[in-house]
């Protein structure tokens, strides 16, 4: 029997499911990020680690049976880097077959069943690709959270925590977001945000945490929110823009799906950005990601065995683990 691991490999968290050769979805596991820029070598090592041998062990199957691994991970952009995660895993004593891709390109995969399409991820960090009838893939952004992932979750939180230091100022407008921001770093004085931010033990996922707080400022009817929003809307639209114009895709080929967390848990995000792209990418359609996190991994994986995926039979897995989980079982 042969065995095959799927992972999606981000800069929160890292999800993982161990499948065998027959496509039976035998194990899911998670763990901490995976984005060796931003976390660290070692680090990544050891949630790499933990993430295959909970997978093993609960699944009573020795690694070593274990025929190949496939990854998407955050951060994976150049060859050095596809090296670097190889040697990492090799390192950890494995001997199996592995793939490293970026998690755009896995989610690529999660979204359409197969590498096509477009995506656009925003959640900490925001990125946009896409693939086209001939094959060839472009990706826009996902650049880091200092030169680059505009309309991401970081992003955002950043614009909030300089609009409330504008306001203080005296530079903007009074705002919704001073209140609640203070309220959740659980500090008075909005000088004291500068200790918050400048803290070498507060991470750029620490910050991104603040996003929900620019929504709720939005349903109270705050205007420098909506502003905030807008602004970021424009900047992921503008990426998907450019992902169809470098693809030359077809009308018919612009078909698209939204993934991350900022998508996956504000709705003004997401309304706010389908709005916009109707109104200036007439032709676009969007599609509900088929396949959560790692499933795209696992399906590159057996296409790489030769394993031609049953995409209903993956997803009626899928639905009753739901319902076990659900359930308690």
């Amino acid at each position: 029997m042969e065995y095959v691991i799927g992972i999606d490999g981000g800069g929160t968290q890292t999800v993982g499911y161990l499948a065998d050769e027959n496509q039976k979805l035998l194990q899911k596991e998670k763990v901490g990020p995976t984005n060796y820029h931003s976390v660290g070598i070692k680090k990544v090592r050891k949630n790499l680690q933990m993430l295959i041998e909970n997978l093993c062990d609960k699944s009573k199957i020795n690694v070593e049976d274990v025929t190949l691994i496939s990854s998407g991970i955050a951060g994976v952009d150049r060859p050095e880097d596809k090296t670097l995660l190889r040697n990492i895993l090799r390192q950890l004593g494995y001997d199996f077959k592995i793939i490293v891709n970026n998690d755009v390109q896995t989610a690529l995969t999660n979204a359409h069943g197969e590498l096509k399409g477009i995506m656009l991820v925003c959640g900490t960090g925001s990125i946009a690709a896409g693939v086209n009838g001939k094959h060839n893939f472009v990706r826009v952004g996902g650049w880091g959270h200092l030169i680059g992932d505009e309309g991401s979750g970081y992003q955002i939180a950043i614009k909030m925590l300089q609009k409330i230091m504008k306001s203080f100022d005296g530079r903007e407008q009074s705002t919704e977001l001073t209140k609640l921001v203070l309220k959740e770093l659980g500090i008075e004085d909005p000088l004291e945000i500068i200790d918050y931010v400048y803290n070498p033990e507060i991470s750029k996922e620490n910050i991104a945490d603040l996003t929900p707080l620019l929504f709720e400022a939005i349903r109270a009817g705050d205007d420098i929110a909506r502003e905030i929003v807008d602004n970021a809307t424009d900047d992921l639209l503008e990426m998907v823009k450019t992902v169809i114009e470098k693809l030359e895709l077809s009308e018919k080929d612009q078909i698209i799906s939204l993934s991350g967390g900022v998508f996956e848990n504000s709705q003004i995000m997401k309304e706010t950005f389908k709005n916009k792209a109707k109104k200036e990418i007439q032709s676009i359609t969007f599609r509900e990601p088929k396949f959560p996190p790692g499933i795209g991994a696992l399906i590159i994986g057996w296409h790489e065995l030769g394993i031609e995926p049953d995409e209903e039979y993956i997803f009626n897995q899928l639905e009753q683990h739901k319902q076990a989980e659900k359930q308690g079982v």
